[in-house]
């Protein structure tokens, strides 16, 4: 498989850590990620039905390669509880290492 640089680095959030874990296990054991950091206890502030709402949330911090995003993103889909879950995808570049690494657990 050819690692394409850069790598993606995606932002999603969700309403439990139970929800983040289920959503991270998924994304690895599908290989297409490699990596999911959970940061608990987020505090999100957004517009939803013409009102401003602040949630608890869990943010995911997803990191895969860009080739992989799009199947990545229909994965969240299938099972996010959100309507409009949040999908935010930085490009980035990473070290040799680290790349070859992703190259051995991405399918």
């Amino acid at each position: 498989m050819e690692l394409e640089q850069p790598i993606a680095i995606v932002l999603c959030t969700v309403t439990h850590k139970r929800n983040a874990v289920t959503l991270a296990k998924a994304l690895i054991n599908d290989g297409c990620a490699v990596c999911v950091n959970i940061i608990e206890d987020v505090t999100s502030v957004y517009r939803w039905d013409d009102n401003v709402v602040e949630d608890i949330e869990c943010q995911l911090v997803i990191k895969t390669a860009a080739s992989h995003v799009d199947e990545a993103y229909e994965l969240m889909l299938s099972m996010h509880p959100y309507d409009v879950p949040e999908w935010v995808v930085i490009n980035a570049g990473a070290s040799e290492p680290y790349i070859d690494w992703m190259k051995n657990n991405l399918k």
